[in-house]
């Protein structure tokens, strides 16, 4: 799975309006070895047509980060048709199954 890098809110409110996949949201910063970490291991292991994996470094996205209101990193979202359904932070052995119990892959 790649992931797609969002600048801006724009872009933001385009993608989360998606009508057919879910969609993951990754926020991170890339001085966070635990973002980092994680990343890899959900490119690595979340190969699935219905979901689209996105990214958002906090550093490069701060107009998005202060409307969301992300606080930390790393954070997960996900959207189904527009909607959050899912907003989780979690450390790197555990993160494959709670993604995959959330979203059932």
């Amino acid at each position: 799975m790649i992931s797609k890098e969002i600048l801006n809110l724009k872009q933001f409110k385009n993608i989360i309006n998606n009508k057919t996949h879910l969609i993951l949201i990754y926020f991170y910063a890339s001085w966070c070895h635990t973002c980092v970490k994680q990343e890899h291991i959900i490119e690595n292991n979340l190969c699935n047509n219905n979901i689209i994996f996105y990214k958002v470094n906090i550093d490069n996205a701060c107009e998005l980060v202060t409307d969301l209101d992300i606080t930390t990193v790393p954070l997960i979202h996900i959207y189904s048709n527009n909607n959050l359904k899912e907003v989780f932070s979690t450390n790197h052995n555990s993160l494959i199954s709670i993604i995959k119990s959330k979203i059932l892959i």
